[in-house]
């Protein structure tokens, strides 16, 4: 019985968690306003986290009639870990929450990077068609840290400032995610403008929205307070 207790107790914790992480925009899907945009700029991720965000710029084209002249993958140059080249996610094996094209054939051999995965999921997911034909891959390659003068990898803040930098026509853009990480990309996005104009960088008015998916996989409480803890700090930096 006192097993059953605790085991109760945590469910109810659990509970009010989410309802909390619901109300600060973790967990439903984040919806466009506008429908037009000069791009559509799609986070770099885990083979997982890009097959939602991706299905996301699928079904936004299809299914809501937002339109874009590219859509670009902005990533970090970063190898792919042991656990994340698994055929059944790289190749999308099972296809339980996302369906491959009908004649899509997998590659021979496992990617080694992030961007080469991503290439390869955009495939997957996307019928031969114009939207298909707009894809593009920005990947950041290793930077010296100012700080630190070691070198790491281009994180999200990099990303987001190199797509501004090399598509500075880019007037209109849209942000894509997937939960519970768009409300912290989003922050973001609107900190590097903000940054650009303070240091007068900004050649043109930029228009942006940050749109995410519904979670789909169990997260771990730790997986919501580390992107509230990121949010927050973006926020006061």
């Amino acid at each position: 019985e006192k097993g059953n207790y605790g085991k109760e107790i945590n469910e109810s914790i659990k509970k009010f968690l989410l309802k909390c992480f619901s109300h600060l925009g973790l967990i439903e899907a984040i919806k466009p306003i506008g429908l037009l945009f000069d791009s559509i700029i799609v986070f770099g991720g885990t083979p997982w986290d890009t097959r939602e965000r991706m299905n996301l710029v699928k079904d936004l084209w299809d299914k809501e009639g937002v339109r874009a002249n590219k859509i670009v993958y902005v990533n970090g140059r970063r190898s792919l870990r042991v656990e994340e080249k698994k055929v059944e996610d790289v190749f999308n094996v099972s296809q339980k929450d996302f369906k491959n094209r009908i004649d899509w054939i997998a590659p021979k051999e496992i990617p080694e990077f992030q961007h080469e995965s991503a290439a390869i999921v955009w495939d997957q997911l996307v019928e031969p068609s114009d939207l298909k034909d707009r894809f593009e891959v920005l990947t950041i390659e290793p930077i010296t840290d100012p700080v630190t003068g070691e070198i790491r990898r281009a994180n999200t803040e990099d990303t987001v400032s190199a797509f501004f930098n090399k598509y500075p026509d880019s007037k209109t853009s849209l942000f894509v995610s997937n939960n519970p990480y768009g409300p912290y990309q989003g922050e973001i996005v609107k900190t590097v403008l903000r940054q650009m104009k303070n240091k007068q960088k900004m050649k043109v008015a930029r228009k942006v929205e940050t749109v995410a998916s519904g979670m789909l996989r169990d997260c771990t409480t730790v997986v919501f307070t580390d992107t509230l803890a990121r949010r927050f700090y973006t926020q006061v930096s």
